[in-house]
C-alpha cells in the first residue's frame, strides 16, 4: 500500500510518501510520491493512493515509451478489429510516418493533452509523402488532409484508451476534438452520371470489362468484390441476384503471416516465384459488405453469356483449364485480380474516353456513381442504398453523399417557394426577360453543381457530334 516516513532536515520536518508496486517482472518495488512539508498535505496523497488502489485504478509507474506502446498495442488492436491486411499496413505506416517523430519518445505516462495539441497542430502543417510528392516542388505538394488526420487521430485515441484500460496511464490525453475534413470541392465529385455509363457500355467491346463496369457502375460492387465473384454466387433463375461475401485481394505476405487465416477461403498461385505478395479470396471488408443485389433482365441476360463462355474456354483448354470456379477470369480459368482490372480500365479510358467526353474516372469511380444516384432517384434513402451498396452505416452513406441532398434540397425548397410568394414567379419572368441571365451566373452555379457541370459538358458534346 502507502506509507508515510518522516525526514528531520535542518528547517524542520519533511513528510515522504512511499508506495508499492510490482514491476513488469513481477518483483515488488518502492518508489516516492514526493516529499511535503507538513503531515496533513503527506496523509492526503497517501489516502489517494490507497483509495486508487481500492478502486482497481491505480497505475504501476512505467518508463515505456509511446513507441514502444504502439509496437504492443497495434498486433492486438489489430486482431480486436479484424482489421484487413492492407489497413494493417496502412496503421504501421501512420505511426511510423506521423505519430512516432511526433510523440513516440515521449513515456507514455508523461505524455500531455498539449503534446496532442502540438502533433496535430504540426501535422495541419505537414505535406504528404508518398506518390503524392513524386516529381513535384515542394510548394506543388499538398498538405496531410483533414481525412488523414481523422485517420491519425482514431489510431491516436483508441490506442491511449487502451492504455487507460490496460492501466498504463491513469487517463487519456487525447482531448482535443476530432480533426475536421477538408472541405470539398466540384472536382472532388468527377462520376459518370447514368448517360455516360450508357455510352461507355455501348463503345466497350471487351465483353469481360464492359461486365464489370455493369457490376459496378450499377450494382455499386468494389473492384475485390468484381474479380472475386465465383459461379456459385449467381441465381440466375426466379430469383435474379448474386450473393456478394468474398473478394479477391492481393495481400503482402508479411501480413498474410501475422493475421488469422480464417477469413481467406483461397490463396492462388503465385506466377513469380519470389513475390513478396499473395492474391486471396476472402470475407470483404465488413460484415456489412455481405449481400444479395437485384439483377436486371439485361445483367441476367449477360451473365448468361458469360457463363457459357466460361463453358467453351473449360472445352478448348480441357485439363489445361485452371477451374477456381471464377465468373472473371483469363481464358484459361487463371484470376483477373483487382490491379489488372484497374489498368484493362484505365486503358480504355485513355483510347477512347476523352473523344466520347467522359470525364476520367477510376473504376472505383463508378461504384461512387452508382451511389450517388441511386441517393439521388430514391431521394436520399440512404438505409435503402447502404443495403445495395454495404457501407458499414446508412450515417456513412449520408455523410459521404449529402452533395446530393443537398442538391435535392434545393429543388424541393424552390417548389415551396413558389407556392409562399405567389407573385415571384412572374417578377422572375420579368426579370429573367430584361435582364437575360448573365454567363458569369450560369458559371457560378455550374462550380457549384458538380453534376450540372458533367450534363453541360456531355450535352454539348453531343451537340457537337451531331453537327459536325
Amino acid at each position: 500500500m502507502a506509507s508515510i516516513r518522516k525526514i528531520k532536515t535542518k528547517k524542520g520536518n519533511k513528510y515522504q510518501v512511499l508506495y508499492d508496486y510490482e514491476d513488469s517482472n513481477g518483483e515488488r518495488k518502492q518508489k516516492s510520491a514526493g516529499t511535503f512539508n507538513t503531515e496533513t498535505e503527506a496523509k492526503r496523497v497517501k489516502l489517494t493512493f490507497e483509495h486508487k488502489k481500492l478502486m482497481n485504478r491505480f497505475v504501476n509507474p512505467s518508463k515505456e515509451t509511446v513507441e514502444e506502446f504502439a509496437e504492443r498495442w497495434i498486433p492486438w488492436r489489430a486482431k480486436e478489429m479484424k482489421w484487413e491486411f492492407n489497413y494493417l499496413r496502412s496503421a504501421e505506416s501512420n505511426f511510423k510516418n506521423h505519430i512516432i517523430p511526433e510523440i513516440g519518445h515521449i513515456p507514455m505516462q508523461q505524455v500531455t493533452a498539449i503534446d496532442i495539441i502540438n502533433m496535430f497542430s504540426n501535422l495541419e502543417n505537414k505535406r504528404c509523402g508518398g506518390p503524392k510528392s513524386y516529381n513535384k516542388e515542394e510548394h506543388q505538394i499538398p498538405y496531410l488532409s483533414g481525412s488523414s488526420q481523422q485517420t491519425i487521430y482514431g489510431f491516436v485515441k483508441s490506442m491511449f484508451n487502451a492504455a487507460v484500460d490496460w492501466k498504463v496511464i491513469e487517463q487519456n490525453p487525447v482531448t482535443i476534438s476530432k480533426p475536421e475534413r477538408d472541405k470539398q470541392t466540384a472536382e472532388d465529385y468527377v462520376i459518370w452520371i447514368p448517360e455516360m455509363i450508357s455510352i461507355a457500355l455501348t463503345n466497350i467491346k471487351d465483353r469481360q470489362l464492359n461486365l464489370m463496369i455493369q457490376l459496378a457502375g450499377l450494382l455499386t460492387c468494389r473492384n475485390g468484390e468484381v474479380c472475386g465473384l465465383t459461379l456459385d454466387k449467381l441465381s440466375l433463375g426466379d430469383k435474379k441476384a448474386i450473393k456478394i461475401d468474398q473478394t479477391m485481394q492481393r495481400i503482402n505476405k508479411e501480413d498474410f503471416e501475422r493475421l488469422p487465416k480464417r477469413e481467406v477461403f483461397r490463396v492462388f498461385p503465385s506466377k513469380v516465384g519470389d513475390s513478396g505478395s499473395c492474391l486471396v479470396l476472402k470475407t470483404p471488408k465488413t460484415k456489412g459488405s455481405e449481400r444479395w443485389l437485384a439483377l436486371t433482365d439485361e445483367l441476367v441476360s449477360a451473365l448468361n453469356r458469360r457463363v457459357q463462355m466460361i463453358e467453351k474456354n473449360k472445352a478448348y483448354y480441357g485439363h489445361e483449364y485452371n477451374d477456381y470456379n471464377l465468373l472473371f477470369c483469363m481464358d484459361n480459368g487463371d484470376p483477373i485480380e483487382p490491379n489488372l482490372l484497374e489498368k484493362r480500365f484505365t486503358k480504355w479510358q485513355k483510347r477512347h474516353g476523352e473523344e466520347l467526353g467522359l470525364p476520367f474516372i477510376n473504376f472505383h469511380g463508378l461504384r461512387h456513381s452508382a451511389v450517388t444516384f441511386l441517393m439521388y432517384l430514391s431521394g436520399s434513402d440512404a438505409k435503402t442504398v447502404q443495403s445495395i451498396s454495404g457501407h458499414a452505416s446508412a450515417k456513412m452513406v449520408f455523410d459521404v453523399y449529402n452533395h446530393q441532398i443537398l442538391m435535392n434540397q434545393v429543388s424541393l425548397i424552390e417548389k415551396l417557394g413558389k407556392m409562399v410568394y405567389p407573385d415571384r414567379q412572374l417578377s422572375v419572368t420579368q426579370d429573367s426577360e430584361s435582364n437575360n441571365l448573365s454567363i458569369e451566373t450560369i458559371m457560378e452555379e455550374i462550380k457549384r453543381n458538380p453534376l450540372l457541370a458533367q450534363q453541360v459538358t456531355l450535352q454539348m458534346k453531343a451537340h457537337k457530334a451531331l453537327n459536325d
